[in-house]
């Protein structure tokens, strides 16, 4: 049986970036590494987030816009990437991201793909 994407609301969704930035900063001695696997992130504003090493697998990212996000690292795995803005994110080192994935979100120049994608 498969699982249901969870919900989440802004203010979980604040408080889980938050606690990835704190965990970011102290390369993981504070805070917690964000785990948004199996959530429903549609049309969420995550303009300039830090998701760095994040965990995004099955995501549903259709229509959110992480226009110049930091997606180092992140893994991506299955996540639904329909018209989601990367313009100008970094998915450098990202995980499990396919050509599929990126041809269904919004890119730009300043994208910057994973190495086995470029």
């Amino acid at each position: 049986m498969m699982n249901k994407p969870r919900e989440i609301s802004i203010e979980q969704l604040q408080e889980v970036l938050e606690r990835h930035r704190e965990w970011v900063e102290s390369k993981g001695k504070k805070g917690k590494r964000a785990s948004l696997a199996r959530t429903k992130l549609w049309g969420a504003n995550l303009e300039g987030a830090n998701l760095s090493s994040a965990n995004l697998v099955r995501a549903t990212l259709s229509g959110a816009d992480l226009e110049k996000a930091d997606l180092k690292g992140a893994n991506l795995r299955k996540a639904y990437c329909m018209k989601v803005n990367l313009q100008g994110a970094d998915l450098t080192n990202a995980i499990d991201l396919t050509t599929a994935q990126i041809e269904a979100a919004v890119t730009d120049e300043e994208t910057r793909l994973p190495a086995y994608l470029a």
